[in-house]
């Protein structure tokens, strides 16, 4: 799934944060690294964020792609 965020950037550095686009694999680790980010399902995503168990990269990616994997985990 295409999702809105920051996708066209590529890898940017923000405040020390190396900020993912949908193609970048997952950097953590777990049963998604090296998977694409856009093709990690929005539930697990979610799962990440809410419990706190993510990188700070992974979360920058979540937060702005937060509505679209909301609205993609109602499905």
């Amino acid at each position: 799934m295409k999702r809105k965020g920051n996708t066209r950037f590529g890898l940017l550095k923000t405040s020390g944060i190396t900020e993912l686009k949908d193609t970048d694999p997952m950097p953590d680790k777990g049963r998604h690294q090296g998977t694409a980010m856009a093709n990690i399902p929005a539930s697990d995503l979610l799962w990440l964020f809410d419990n706190d168990h993510c990188s700070d990269s992974v979360r920058l990616y979540i937060k702005n792609n937060l509505s679209d994997l909301r609205e993609g985990s109602k499905k």
